[in-house]
């Protein structure tokens, strides 16, 4: 189980305020995954990826990562694109946890 950090709609809904994407369609838990929690998101009928980066995360390297996956999707990479906040930030805090709303890739995860 890869779901640490456990959030009800109205959590969802809250972290949404602080973004320009919408209303909140569905929300879901995504149990593969080992360090940090992902929920998938489906808001104005357009997909996201929601992850809570949880305690191994150094929140000093949070801001190397957002960087590159905005880099490489501006050289046409396909990878997840940061969605900015309403601040102009990749990076969101609620309720002490570091966070990043991502666009969505089609596709499976890799099993081992």
């Amino acid at each position: 189980m890869a779901v640490y950090t456990k959030f009800v709609k109205r959590n969802i809904q809250e972290i949404l305020s602080n973004y320009s994407l919408g209303e909140l369609n569905s929300y879901e838990g995504i149990q593969e995954g080992i360090e940090n929690t992902n929920y998938f998101l489906l808001v104005n009928n357009k997909k996201y990826i929601l992850t809570v980066y949880e305690k191994r995360v150094k929140p000093l390297d949070l801001p190397f990562f957002s960087k590159l996956m905005t880099g490489l999707n501006e050289e046409n990479f396909k990878c997840p694109a940061p969605v900015m906040n309403n601040q102009k930030k990749a990076i969101t805090d609620y309720k002490n946890k570091k966070m990043m709303i991502v666009t969505f890739l089609d596709g499976k995860a890799k099993k081992f």
